[in-house]
């Protein structure tokens, strides 16, 4: 019951950060693009607080199930949820931002109250559930095996361009409104061509840095929780 009621609380919390949050990011960077995030955010009343609620959860739980405590909580938890939920989703905006045609003040406005809202949140939810201090009895010192280059780049390299593209090609490609957007086009080439085009305009690359991102985040939070493998 305990647990639900700090569940509850930190769900209006987030809310109101993500609010001031976008407030404070449209200062230092102002931009129409927050200002209709906040009309959106003001008029969907039922779905912010839900979204809101998901969020505060799974940060919860990564707190609750953590073996670290304190700053490096703290910090763990803050370079997870930023990364997945601002970092990975901006950089890729950033580049397909020739068909999207948003203001680089906007997308920077963004990420600047998402950082706000994220450090904020984290700090105060590490506080409420008493994870500043380690406790003796509850925390699990023993360490995932760990993880060598090797295995990393396979992933980042490998794995995880194969996953892009082919989700990319598969599904997300098969919609002709999707190709005239990002291309001007309703014709949909091979694959190959695809590919061949993906590598030539840096995009296969990018992935790259991408693919090694998430695996950071992914390796991150296999180190943060207790439990079996």
């Amino acid at each position: 019951m305990k647990k639900i009621l700090v569940w509850l609380g930190l769900s209006i919390l987030m809310m109101v950060l993500w609010i001031a949050g976008t407030m404070i990011g449209n200062v230092v960077f102002p931009s129409s693009l927050t200002k209709m995030e906040m009309e959106n955010t003001a008029s969907s009343g039922l779905l912010f607080l839900l979204v809101s609620a998901l969020n505060a959860g799974i940060i919860l739980y990564l707190i609750y199930r953590s073996r670290f405590t304190g700053w490096k909580l703290i910090i763990s938890v803050f370079l997870i949820s930023f990364g997945i939920q601002y970092f990975m989703s901006q950089i890729e905006t950033l580049w397909f931002n020739d068909s999207l045609s948003l203001p680089i003040m906007g997308i920077a406005a963004i990420v600047f109250g998402g950082a706000f809202t994220l450090s904020v949140f984290t700090v105060l939810a590490v506080w409420i559930t008493r994870k500043f201090k380690s406790d003796p009895g509850t925390v699990d010192d023993q360490s995932p095996s760990k993880y060598s280059w090797k295995k990393i780049l396979l992933l980042s390299i490998v794995i995880w361009p194969i996953v892009y593209f082919a989700f990319g090609y598969y599904v997300a490609w098969k919609f002709a409104d999707l190709r005239l957007f990002y291309s001007g086009s309703t014709e949909i080439e091979s694959l190959a061509y695809m590919m061949k085009e993906n590598i030539l305009s840096g995009l296969y690359l990018f992935q790259f840095f991408r693919g090694f991102i998430w695996v950071f985040i992914g390796v991150l939070v296999l180190k943060l929780a207790k439990g079996t493998r």
